[in-house]
């Protein structure tokens, strides 16, 4: 298979390289006052777009309202035409670009004869410039700016916006530097292109996306060839500080190789004998008590007779002897368990009592109430 296509392509060239056809002069003003009143334009995107020019053409119409009043045409190899009725209907879309189809953009421009397989290849933008001084911001300035983007079309000093029209194979500019020769004054502004939709975030082109770009394929083809080989020893120069991460885009490398003053070890050491030193200075107050050393001490068995022992203080004049006086004031609602206990004792001792008393009482009479019977009956 791969025989068949190098025969193709030889037989292509050796086709190529012979004599042009060659015609003769003729007249055709009639043809070219027929394109007069012509758009023509092109899929930047060709291996996204090239399958839907159709759909393009049909769409179109109904975007800029002009359903029944222009005529669209494809002419083959992603490029088409838009043929109005008059030319302030032509004029009209012109001003609104750019324009776009499925979020990719696609140039427009007015049909002049030329054989240029990439025409149209120019776009023409609104682009809002950010970044100016508002002590700069004068017409020399925003018409500087305008022209380095591109063709100056017009330019608004008040909005700080210019029109331009920008190259379709050319990257497209989103940040510049701005230096003023007066003063040396040097700051970086930004641009912002109007109904921007799609782009490269590689290389900031219009006519693919990212996983598409040539840069890119030729990178994988790199790698494919050689390994990763060189992309590792470019890494290991970043980590060394030999080599910039951000490949000259106006960072400088960190400084990696200077030489760090040695650690003392013996510093660690004493602040590990003596924990409490500040600044390097020791402190005369009392080394705080540790949690494990204030567990063993409230937790640790008491002896016997450690209950008995009377807590004793010192009073202001050094006098010892008198116990240590409690703070502690119970709530009003607050009952404590061992005088609880004692007068639920005692109540249960009177209740037995008076149960007792109660039964004796009642057996006596019973006794009586029997006596008494027994004598009737008799």
């Amino acid at each position: 298979m791969a025989r068949n296509f190098e025969r193709a392509v030889t037989k292509r060239n050796s086709v190529l390289n012979l004599e042009p056809i060659v015609i003769d002069a003729f007249d055709n003003s009639d043809q070219l006052a027929a394109y007069d009143l012509t758009l023509v334009g092109r899929v930047l995107n060709t291996d996204l777009q090239a399958h839907r020019v159709k759909t393009l053409l049909a769409l179109m119409p109904q975007a800029w309202q002009l359903e029944g009043r222009v005529q669209g045409v494809e002419v083959g190899r992603g490029k088409f035409h838009f043929r109005f009725n008059n030319e302030e209907d032509l004029r009209g879309v012109l001003e609104k670009r750019p324009y776009f189809f499925d979020q990719w953009m696609f140039p427009l421009e007015r049909w002049v004869p030329s054989v240029r397989t990439d025409f149209p290849s120019t776009m023409t933008f609104t682009v809002f410039i950010e970044g100016i001084p508002d002590h700069y911001r004068k017409e020399q300035t925003v018409k500087g700016i305008g022209e380095k983007l591109g063709e100056l079309v017009a330019w608004d000093v008040k909005q700080a916006k210019v029109r331009v029209s920008v190259e379709c194979d050319n990257p497209l500019q989103f940040e510049r530097r701005l230096q003023f020769s007066a003063t040396g004054d040097e700051v970086v502004i930004t641009f912002h292109y109007d109904k921007l939709q799609k782009w490269c975030f590689i290389c900031n082109r219009m006519s693919h996306d990212g996983k598409r770009c040539p840069e890119l394929v030729r990178e994988r083809a790199h790698v494919a060839k050689h390994g990763y080989k060189e992309r590792n020893l470019r890494q290991q120069n970043v980590l060394r500080g030999e080599l910039s991460p951000y490949n000259g885009n106006g960072k400088a490398p960190k400084q990696q190789n200077m030489a760090k003053p040695l650690v003392n070890r013996k510093l660690f050491a004493e602040k590990e004998v003596s924990p409490k030193t500040k600044h390097g200075k020791s402190s005369d107050k009392p080394v705080a008590e540790t949690t494990k050393a204030w567990v063993v001490k409230s937790f640790a068995e008491k002896p016997a007779n450690a209950d008995k022992e009377t807590e004793q203080r010192s009073d202001k004049h050094g006098k010892v002897g008198e116990p240590k006086k409690s703070n502690f004031k119970p709530a009003s609602w607050y009952r404590d368990y061992n005088v609880e206990a004692t007068k639920a004792a005692s109540d249960l001792g009177k209740f037995t009592s008076r149960k007792a008393l109660s039964n004796d009482n009642h057996g006596s009479k019973l006794a009586a109430q029997g006596k008494e019977t027994s004598s009737v009956c008799s």
